[in-house]
């Protein structure tokens, strides 16, 4: 899980959304065939993979395929997944209003990406 994590979604490959996807999913495989590897929501894997989901380096034509991966990924690895996609909505939420000139304004893309991820 290590080598993948480092590798895979270390800083040169981590604005790459194809090989951020297929860590992803390679991260899924592993935990099914090591049923026994559960890991905290405060794991740095964890942690990795939530960022994927509240990235803004990727491009949005990879970040839906990266960011479906990586929350699938968060709920065949993590204990307690709900803890982490509660967090994760409660920061996508958080940081949605900006101000424009006085005015305050929400990004279409901000906002489809919180959609994407209530589901």
């Amino acid at each position: 899980i290590t080598v993948l994590t480092s590798t895979g979604l270390g800083t040169p490959l981590r604005n790459d959304g194809v090989v951020v996807r297929y860590i992803c999913i390679a991260l899924q495989k592993l935990a099914r065939a090591e049923e026994h590897v559960r890991l905290h929501a405060n794991h740095t894997v964890v942690e990795m993979l939530a960022g994927i989901v509240k990235s803004s380096h990727l491009c949005e034509d990879s970040w839906f395929s990266a960011a479906e991966e990586a929350l699938n990924a968060i709920f065949s690895l993590c204990e307690e997944p709900e803890i982490v996609a509660g967090t994760l909505l409660r920061e996508m939420t958080g940081s949605l209003c900006l101000e424009v000139d006085g005015n305050p304004t929400i990004p279409c893309h901000a906002l489809s990406r919180l959609f994407f991820v209530v589901g």
